[in-house]
């Protein structure tokens, strides 16, 4: 049991919304805490973090309680002063505490006759988990004698789009009155509180088996510890299985996918997986050849990154839209040569533009088709012809016609024991083309850890020399490695055919 914790233990908003999900979760997350960092930029912790404070724009002249969470009653104690300063208009991360609950609110607004609890979040619409926090700290707040009048769920407007100049605050977020349905939760959340209580004093954690419900509406950080001991052919790796069936193969001790009875009801591709790991041999589609067909060297493998900052960074874009930064292009020309060409803008601005030109000025060097891993790149390049009607438009037009998905063929034609039901290009390369690793890359392993590191490298002025560097060595390194997977994962393929 980690020794962290020394005070009596007592629950947050956080572990408040923890215990909701999971009893185990909240038990772990007080006494065997997975160990605490810092939120990596970019990352979705680090997104949320930001999007608070971004939404006390809305409110000029509020006052943050700048004590820290280990100082709460000295928090609690700055709070009670500018609740009595009228001439406060807002207060951001107020601090209060009662029945071993402590909170800190992200906006607590300053109306006529009373109060608006204000929460913000990185989201672009209200969902029912953001409710339970404002319950919470309704319940909370009233308790310590303050007059609430409304709540409102703060969020980001996906329609908006940034202009030229500085961001339009009140614009990129929504104000969303939620007063009804938190007023609806209520009167549950002292019966939910003292739950909560009770699975704190106890000495061990319960017993809650992983399932569906770990990643719902956040996924847990004790995933891994609570699924280690899980056979790799889990049951919960069988895509789209339901939660019914899973809970039912799961209550009967099934774990394993070799173990599900034969007469168990699954669609065909569910069943084609299963046969797989009960027979331990890959099936093969004798479609595959055909769906090959058009596919043959010369070919192009083509892998993009992007990022979507919540938050936009350039004119002309909105919250969320996926900025193409990145591009890595193999070519097999047929003869057994691979050439390699890559693509990493810097960032300073908008680097649609740059990578559009550059990707044409390589792809059209080169014949074939033109490899991706699932439709995610033509989406790109629909968006990039949208934007650049000019000469870019019909030149763009022309690589999505020469675009081959490789991921619909393995999916359609091949199943392996070792893809364990998934069929990322991480999964198949592993299984297909075992030479293929993504174990050696630092800093950078998919495309979340590429998104997050070129959002720190555009958004963080004091970024080193060497840690930028560093960074832009490990995207590259990245991008590189799908592309050369591509490669190999299409060579094995054709083997299959080859080989009849």
């Amino acid at each position: 049991m980690g020794n962290r914790i020394q005070s009596e233990p007592h629950l947050t908003k956080t572990r408040y919304v923890q215990g909701l999900q999971c009893s185990k979760r909240l038990w772990l997350a007080w006494y065997d805490p997975e160990p605490s960092t810092d939120p990596a930029p970019g990352s979705p912790m680090a997104v949320g973090l930001e999007v608070g404070m971004a939404g006390r724009n809305l409110i000029p002249g509020g006052v943050v309680v700048k004590e820290p969470a280990y100082h709460h009653a000295e928090a609690v104690e700055r709070t009670k002063v500018l609740l009595a300063d009228s001439t406060v208009p807002a207060i951001f991360e107020a601090a209060f505490e009662f029945d071993q609950l402590r909170i800190r609110v992200d906006i607590l607004e300053r109306l006529p006759g009373g109060w608006r609890l204000c929460e913000a979040k990185s989201s672009t619409k209200t969902k029912p988990e953001h409710l339970d926090e404002l319950a919470v700290q309704w319940h909370v707040i009233t308790a310590c004698r303050i007059d609430l009048i409304d709540a409102q769920l703060i969020h980001i407007n996906n329609t908006y789009v940034r202009g030229d100049g500085e961001i339009d605050w009140p614009a990129l977020f929504g104000r969303d009155d939620v007063t009804g349905e938190v007023r609806k939760l209520l009167p549950a959340v002292p019966t939910l509180i003292a739950k909560m209580h009770t699975t704190l004093r106890l000495t061990e954690a319960p017993m809650i088996r992983p399932g569906k419900h770990c990643d719902h509406p956040y996924k847990c950080e004790f995933w891994g510890r609570c699924t280690a001991a899980k056979p790799p052919d889990w049951i919960f790796k069988i895509p789209h299985l339901s939660e019914k069936l899973f809970n039912e193969l799961d209550g009967a001790g099934i774990e394993s996918m070799r173990d599900i009875p034969p007469n168990t009801k699954l669609t065909p591709a569910q069943r084609r997986i299963v046969d797989a790991a009960v027979a331990d041999r890959e099936h093969i589609s004798p479609a595959l050849a055909a769906a090959l067909t058009r596919f043959t060297p010369p070919v192009g493998y083509l892998d993009f990154e992007t990022f979507n900052p919540a938050i936009p960074l350039y004119p002309n874009t909105g919250p969320y839209q996926q900025i193409p930064f990145q591009w890595s292009l193999h070519h097999d020309d047929g003869a057994g040569n691979i050439v390699h060409r890559e693509f990493l803008s810097h960032g300073e601005i908008d680097p649609r533009r740059e990578f559009a030109e550059s990707l044409l000025e390589a792809v059209e060097q080169i014949e074939g088709p033109l490899a991706v891993y699932t439709s995610f790149e033509a989406t790109i390049l629909r968006n990039l012809v949208v934007i650049y009607s000019d000469n870019l438009a019909a030149r763009l037009n022309e690589v999505i016609d020469r675009l081959v998905d490789l991921y619909g063929i393995v999916r359609d034609n091949v199943v392996h024991p070792n893809f364990y039901g998934k069929y990322s290009i991480k999964a198949v390369a592993v299984a297909l083309a075992p030479h293929i690793t993504y174990d050696d890359l630092d800093g950078v392993a998919d495309g979340s850890e590429a998104s997050a590191a070129f959002y720190w490298l555009v958004t963080d002025p004091l970024i080193s020399a060497e840690d930028r560097a560093r960074y832009r060595d490990a995207l590259r390194a990245y991008c590189q490695r799908d592309t050369l997977a591509m490669v190999h994962v299409h060579r094995r393929l054709i083997a299959y055919t080859a080989a009849g």
